[in-house]
């Protein structure tokens, strides 16, 4: 019964810590932030995921990459 929540969550972290190294390894450009303020890259909310970037083609392409990689993983 507490098997499905916990590959959730783990398959959920997994896509978290990728999203992260995209941002740090400055494959996806940060969105810009007002000064003092710091903005998330990604939230993760149940079945919803909202990425916060710079629109570029470059950013575009490597998130689209990522999440395609993902998907072929996680099926």
């Amino acid at each position: 019964m507490w098997v499905f929540p916990l590959a959730f969550l783990s398959s959920e972290e997994v896509l978290s810590i990728g999203l992260s190294k995209l941002v740090n390894d400055k494959r996806i450009l940060h969105m810009a932030n007002p000064k003092g303020y710091i903005t998330p890259s990604h939230i993760l909310y149940t079945n919803v995921i909202f990425v916060f970037c710079r629109v570029s083609n470059k950013s575009l392409q490597n998130l689209s990459i990522y999440l395609q990689k993902y998907g072929d993983f996680s099926s």
